[in-house]
């Protein structure tokens, strides 16, 4: 029985340990980001961003929000949906944050969600904005992603089209002040592509080129976004795994038990019921002691062969059942 309470007991603290290690992977994520910008004559550039956010099993969010420096999210111009379906949004303030120069600036914050209603698992935004002053004076500098998202980003891909080509492509991504280069490719004339595996939280990517005075002839246009369903499998909640694994568990200890039990029932019925009565286990003779008596040289020599006949016969065993 102690045996059986510590084999659960073990197997109590393994479900555990499962769940808990599933509740430590369950964080949020960004399991993949596409940003397209369409720079227009003025200099500013219609942003189109598709984000794949998996909330895990928090079940305490109304949705995300976007902080976007210089962007006043206006009326008509913000376009905002939510697995293809339009999903509420208000324009507040957000953070500061230091903008390419160094500079710190209020950035105008977009929350979007229903607030009657939270969301988990994985979600597909995608956001439609205005963001003025991208290309200024021929040159662009865009931070195509923020420093301002606190969760990790995979799957990062930035497109950018203008009618004029670009030349002196730079890209830096990584934290304001400890930026690291990245690789930005012009796949066609006026069309720059940046990949990349990865963005950690509070990392960013920013874009620098010099655009042509002269207008290309066939302006390059912005890929299709992504569509249809957001990309990754929400993971299972934790509870149910642990769940699922102390079952398991337990069930393989029940069949453990069962199992020895039937051995054990096995080996009592090979060796014939050791220590149990009448169960084929033949009773030894009882030997019964001869007494001798002495009672003279003629006395002696006429019993002798009596008790000869008697001893043989109580060792086959039959004496001690007749009566004579």
């Amino acid at each position: 029985m102690r045996s059986l309470v510590v084999m659960l007991v073990v197997l109590a603290v393994f479900g555990g340990v499962a769940a808990l290690a599933q509740t430590l992977a369950n964080r949020e994520r960004v399991n993949s980001m596409w940003v397209g910008a369409e720079i227009r004559a003025d200099g500013s550039a219609r942003i189109t961003e598709v984000i794949d956010y998996d909330f895990g099993h928090s079940g305490d969010s109304h949705g995300i929000y976007r902080d976007v420096p210089g962007s006043p999210f206006e009326g008509d111009d913000v376009s905002v949906s939510l697995d293809g379906h339009k999903v509420p949004w208000e324009d507040t303030y957000g953070d500061y944050y230091r903008d390419v120069t160094g500079e710190e600036q209020l950035a105008d914050r977009l929350k979007v969600g229903d607030p009657d209603r939270l969301v988990s698992g994985v979600h597909r935004y995608r956001i439609q904005y205005t963001l003025p002053e991208v290309v200024k004076g021929g040159r662009l500098a865009w931070d195509a992603v923020g420093t301002g998202w606190k969760v990790d980003r995979s799957r990062v891909e930035i497109h950018v089209v203008d009618a004029h080509g670009f030349s002196g492509l730079r890209c830096r991504h990584g934290s304001w002040d400890k930026g690291r280069p990245c690789t930005a490719l012009q796949s066609e004339p006026g069309h720059l592509v940046v990949r990349l595996d990865e963005l950690k939280g509070s990392e960013g990517l920013t874009l620098y080129a010099t655009a042509a005075k002269t207008r290309l002839t066939g302006a390059a246009a912005l890929p299709a976004a992504p569509s249809g369903k957001a990309v990754g499998t929400p993971l299972p909640h934790p509870m149910r795994n642990g769940g699922l694994f102390l079952a398991v568990a337990l069930a393989c200890a029940a069949l453990t038990i069962c199992a020895l039990r039937i051995v054990g029932r096995d080996r009592l019925a090979e060796d014939g019921g050791r220590g149990t009565p009448g169960r084929g286990r033949t009773a030894r003779p009882h030997r019964h002691p001869v007494r001798h008596t002495t009672r003279g040289a003629d006395s002696g020599a006429g019993r002798a062969p009596a008790h000869r006949e008697r001893r043989q016969t109580a060792q086959g065993g039959l004496a001690a059942h007749r009566r004579g």
